[in-house]
């Protein structure tokens, strides 16, 4: 799901999870399997600063954050049963394979636009 301020990152996401279910297929009859790991929000990584959304909400719901060694375990996990692509963590599986199947895309859109951008309330100085 693209979002404002966010849709090259978006983009790139889209790529990767649509190569790796290609790439999966294609190497399939060689014996070689491909999992395409979407973690989400990971904590302690320095993608919130050199992406500038320090003080977007993703960053600040309560156990939406996972950790760096709970991502990993998920994805050593999920590649070793076979599986095609994880999303550690249920907020992040039913953010990207629950809500797009009940939610319009333009509802979607909005959601990681907000998920994506400053948490700002009146009395917060900006």
């Amino acid at each position: 799901n693209g979002g404002p301020n966010v849709a090259t990152y978006a983009a790139t996401k889209a790529f990767e999870r649509s190569l790796a279910l290609g790439m999966g297929k294609e190497m399939e009859r060689y014996g070689v399997g491909v999992t395409c790991l979407m973690p989400g929000a990971v904590s302690g990584s320095a993608f919130a600063s050199t992406s500038n959304t320090d003080d977007a909400l993703c960053w600040k719901v309560p156990f939406y954050p996972m950790s760096p060694p709970y991502v990993a375990r998920r994805g050593v996990r999920a590649m070793l049963l076979g599986s095609m692509e994880v999303y550690p963590g249920v907020p992040n599986w039913i953010f990207a394979k629950v809500l797009p199947l009940v939610l319009p895309q333009r509802f979607m859109t909005i959601v990681v636009e907000t998920f994506f951008n400053p948490v700002r309330f009146p009395w917060m100085p900006k």
